[in-house]
């Protein structure tokens, strides 16, 4: 068996644990505490240095890594709800496997391995390299780090920008998927209040049916003379595949952002009925300003 370093072993598993528990907090979208990662990541290393330890064969065992990763995901993120526990573990799972096959191809397949000294014992990557190279690849790593968080930044960006709209209508709770648009400054130009851009399919079946005939019309601002039961309002806009036009809307019962179970609920705010489809992809069917969330 080649020699050992227990320090070069320590280091090269802590930095490798560490890229781990980082890549599954931005997978599983969980903002990282990065001094739990870093006590995570050392409790990872050290359980690697352990497998010289005759005695302490026994932690190697399927049942034994199957506890430790529970206890490692518990000291890397703060997480209370049992199911997201769960969900993260998978993640975690995930990017090992993922990460662990991509170094065993690399080391083994390349012959790479060879020459660095490398070996699996327990389950456990040992790779013999020096300390300046390892210091070196440390600021790579880093550098690493700073690019992924960007890129899965970007990904999960307009995740972040997603928000429950609730608004009640007549009586009825509807439950909205609304995007957060840092363009829409929409107000109702009468009580300046802000405007919520809402799909009309998604709230046709709140409106009563002597209302729909005012949203569904091409002439629609004619038909309001009649008798009904919403406040209507004249929104302008200049946006939303016009240079200019106007939406109608009307004032809700009430409206709460729903965040966490938690509702806050939004003084004064008008729903203006846009009849085509918001999101490509189906992912929201209503748009709000920032100035909602203030």
């Amino acid at each position: 068996m080649p020699v050992v370093y227990v320090d070069v072993l320590f280091l090269v598993n802590f930095f490798a644990n560490y890229i781990i528990l980082f890549l599954t907090s931005k997978l599983a979208k969980i903002k990282p505490s990065y001094t739990r990662l870093f006590y995570g990541a050392s409790v990872g290393a050290l359980y690697a240095v352990c497998m010289f330890f005759p005695s302490l064969s026994p932690l190697y065992s399927i049942v034994s890594k199957f506890l430790f990763s529970l206890g490692l995901v518990a000291i890397s993120f703060k997480i209370k709800d049992v199911i997201l526990f769960f969900k993260v573990l998978g993640v975690f799972y995930f990017v090992s496997f993922a990460l662990g096959g991509g170094a065993f191809f690399l080391l083994f397949f390349t012959g790479s391995g060879a020459k660095l000294g490398a070996f699996i014992s327990n389950g456990i990557l040992y790779i013999n390299v020096p300390l300046y190279l390892l210091i070196l690849s440390s600021f790579f790593v880093l550098i690493l780090i700073l690019v992924l968080s960007r890129f899965f930044k970007t990904i999960f960006r307009s995740e972040n920008l997603l928000k429950d709209l609730r608004i009640q209508v007549l009586g009825e709770i509807v439950d909205i998927k609304a995007f957060i648009d840092t363009g829409n400054t929409l107000h109702d130009p009468i009580t300046d209040s802000p405007v919520a851009v809402v799909c009309y399919e998604k709230i046709k079946p709140y409106i009563p049916e002597e209302s729909r005939e005012v949203f569904e019309s091409s002439d629609g601002i004619s038909k309001i003379l009649g008798t009904h039961r919403l406040n209507f309002r004249f929104i302008p806009f200049s946006s939303l595949g016009k240079e200019s036009g106007m939406l109608i809307g009307f004032k809700p019962d009430c409206a709460w952002i729903v965040d966490d179970d938690k509702e806050k609920v939004i003084e004064n705010l008008i729903v203006g009925v846009y009849n085509r489809p918001l999101s490509k992809d189906d992912k929201y069917h209503a748009i709000i300003g920032p100035e909602i969330l203030a």
